[in-house]
């Protein structure tokens, strides 16, 4: 509750994009009403984290069979990883739990991204070729 005369803080979206700043704007409560642009209707805001930037730091790649096993830190601010062959992101061969099996010979990376945000491919990468080397 906001008494007679008091001022809030009120901003005009609950959630703004990576890189945005919320806007604010101090709205006084005059007899029951809140004077100001009505538009900022919101008593919170806050910036979406953004994707994380940095490629996983490759330290190992090894086989098991026929499936690789990846060694590599995580990157703060990832909450998952996508694989990316010739430089493009690809579902198939899918990176789970650090492990895959490669259907072609290709350069392969790793790029950390935030859920659903996975759009640019990582610069750490690693060749696989049909024989079995990496």
């Amino acid at each position: 509750m906001i008494n007679h005369g008091e001022s809030v803080t009120a901003y005009d979206d609950e959630t703004v994009d990576c890189g945005e700043n919320c806007d604010s704007i101090q709205r006084k409560c005059d007899n029951g009403n809140l004077e100001g642009d009505s538009s900022y209707d919101q008593e919170t805001c806050e910036v979406e984290a953004c994707p994380p930037t940095d490629a996983p730091n490759l330290t190992n790649v090894a086989w098991s069979g026929n499936q690789l096993s990846l060694d590599f830190n995580d990157v703060n601010g990832a909450t998952e990883y996508q694989l990316c062959k010739n430089g493009s992101s690809v579902s198939n061969p899918s990176l789970s739990n650090k492990k895959f099996i490669p259907n072609t010979s290709a350069t392969y990376s790793v790029a950390a991204c935030k859920a659903g945000s996975c759009g640019s491919c990582g610069n750490k990468v690693f060749t696989v070729v049909a024989n079995g080397n990496a």
